[in-house]
């Protein structure tokens, strides 16, 4: 295991608004010792950009509240383990966390299966366990898995936003709709869940390509078969280069018909797709400015702020995605004293994140639902990037 301990530097102000909601724990309330937080996920595989990125986020959050005088009172350490996206290599690295330095929260977890694979161990330890990908089970309504939480929104609750959009965009009554994502219990949520609801309401599913899970696959033959297929549109949950390379092979084979992205893509993307019929779904905002209609300027301005003050580039969803988690995780933490266990995680329902203006409205959990964001983003690159609008979240079945 390569185990790391991210020390802290001085750096800008940022202060968690949450309201108080008892006292801390054995393990909390009074004690100077700093409160740890275990990151374990992919920072050397295939995904390694996107753990990266979380990772960078959520010490630029924590940098910046150590700054301000820490959270509940107390330093945050940030100890951090790379499991390569591989489970055994997880596990392994999770219990020697657990075992040797005793953390209030374990998050990263870039892979949903080895988030699933640790629902058990967990919840054994009584550890609130944050995944940047999760199985639909673990998060969603009406039993999600006590100990495990996910601020931004579950593939399977991504899809009404995608039928939303694609209702918005297709100017049929039963239009033929396409998808491709990646073999992985979160991707496989969020198809079969598509499929559901595209059969619910009477259109039609033309095609879909399950692409083996690495990180640079070639993924042609799977496009021109989407192609041969003839839909209306083609829903993509590729990543990144991969997105990139499903769009350009779709127009190259003939397809015209819009494509629309789910938020595994970082939204830097825009920039090397110039297509105004791409759609980019997101986890958090591209960018808030006094001039448009995006409220919280003062949320974003201090994440941008924390960056800046832990010289770490704020430039991929996934490193906004890493700063959200910390701001989830330190709301919580901040109400309830700095305590552990059963407290800690009565305190992560009960709690709000102020994020709105860099998500669509504030994180919060409830006991049915483990998903942290209410709606998701989309964007467009249209003589430059244009935010189409916020879509609630929902699986789109009746």
């Amino acid at each position: 295991m390569r185990r790391t301990v991210l020390t802290t530097a001085g750096i800008g102000v940022l202060m968690v608004g949450v309201t108080a909601c008892g006292g801390g724990d054995a393990a909390g309330g009074n004690s100077s010792e700093p409160i740890v937080i275990a990151y374990n996920g992919d920072l050397s595989g295939g995904f390694s950009i996107t753990g990266q990125g979380a990772l960078k986020g959520m010490k630029a959050y924590f940098d910046a509240a150590n700054a301000a005088g820490g959270v509940a009172g107390r330093q945050i350490k940030l100890v951090t383990a790379d499991d390569a996206a591989d489970v055994n290599r997880a596990l392994s690295n999770v219990q020697q966390l657990l075992n040797q330095d005793k953390p209030a929260v374990l998050t990263g977890i870039t892979v949903s299966s080895i988030c699933q694979a640790l629902g058990d161990t967990v919840a054994e330890a009584k550890v609130p366990l944050f995944c940047t990908a999760t199985a639909p089970s673990q998060i969603s309504p009406p039993t999600p898995n006590p100990w495990a939480f996910q601020p931004q929104s579950g593939p399977n609750f991504q899809v009404a936003p995608t039928l939303a959009l694609i209702k918005d965009l297709v100017p049929k009554p039963a239009p033929r709709v396409a998808y491709i994502h990646f073999d992985s219990a979160a991707q496989h949520g969020f198809g079969d869940g598509l499929s559901k609801a595209v059969q619910q309401r009477g259109w039609t599913l033309a095609a879909k390509e399950i692409v083996p899970l690495t990180a640079s696959p070639d993924i042609r033959a799977q496009a021109s078969k989407l192609v041969a297929a003839q839909p209306d549109v083609v829903v993509s949950l590729m990543t990144d280069k991969n997105s990139k390379l499903l769009q350009e092979t779709l127009r190259v084979q003939g397809f015209k018909g819009p494509i629309i992205q789910n938020p595994d893509t970082g939204p830097d993307i825009l920039n090397q797709i110039n297509d105004p019929d791409f759609y980019l779904m997101t986890h958090s905002y591209i960018d808030n400015t006094p001039n448009d209609k995006i409220t919280g300027d003062e949320n974003w301005a201090r994440m941008v702020k924390a960056f800046e003050a832990a010289k770490l580039p704020l430039t991929t969803s996934y490193a906004a995605r890493g700063y959200l988690y910390g701001a989830a995780i330190a709301a919580a933490l901040e109400s309830c004293n700095g305590c552990t266990g059963d407290k800690l995680r009565e305190a992560i329902l009960s709690s709000t994140a102020p994020t709105d203006g860099i998500t669509p409205g504030d994180i919060s959990f409830t006991n049915d639902n483990h998903q942290g964001v209410k709606a998701l983003p989309i964007y467009r690159r249209n003589n430059g990037v244009e935010h189409v609008g916020n879509f609630d979240i929902g699986t789109g079945l009746s």
